[in-house]
């Protein structure tokens, strides 16, 4: 079970934790068994982070997202994305004062990504297809990981077992 009230360890008041619970169990799927789709799935997640902090925190009126479309998306267009995400996700957290953004925004995100990426996605053995899925899945968890994990906590707030809708379905 991957719900966040079985796993003592998370604080449901630690906002990074959360993230960090939530992005293992989406990632936790059969789908992603795969490098090249578990990497397109983490793009779209940190493009989705990225994006989500532009508008509800720096209200820009373009963001990342805005240019970057699932159904026309390319391993080119991938790459340019993913080199702007990783740079706003320095640059932003420097202007930042909340502590779970320190020296860069989703790091949790930032890391698996790191860990994942051998290559440059130009050179990533995935076809068109599959990589708009996986990108398109891992943006929509990515867009909604900082509104839910504000949600648990807040419902969480002095209660350890208030984050059961924290659990992402897996497919089978």
């Amino acid at each position: 079970e991957t719900t966040m009230s079985t796993n003592k360890d998370i604080d449901p008041n630690d906002i990074a934790a959360i993230r960090k619970h939530r992005l293992e169990s989406f990632l936790d799927r059969p789908l992603f068994e795969d490098s090249n789709r578990r990497a397109a799935a983490l793009s779209g997640v940190l493009v989705g982070q990225i994006s989500w902090h532009q508008d509800s925190r720096r209200g820009i009126g373009r963001p990342l997202d805005s240019g970057t479309k699932g159904d026309q998306l390319t391993k080119n267009s991938l790459e340019n994305a993913l080199t702007s995400a990783l740079e706003k996700a320095k640059v932003y957290a420097q202007d930042s004062d909340r502590s779970y953004e320190r020296d860069l925004l989703f790091p949790e995100t930032v890391d698996r990504l790191l860990e994942e990426t051998e290559d440059m996605p130009t050179s990533w053995d995935i076809d068109k297809r599959e990589l708009q899925f996986c990108y398109v899945l891992g943006h929509a968890h990515g867009r909604r990981s900082m509104p839910v994990a504000f949600d648990l906590r807040n419902e969480g707030e002095g209660t350890t077992g208030a984050a059961e809708s924290a659990e992402v379905p897996k497919t089978d």
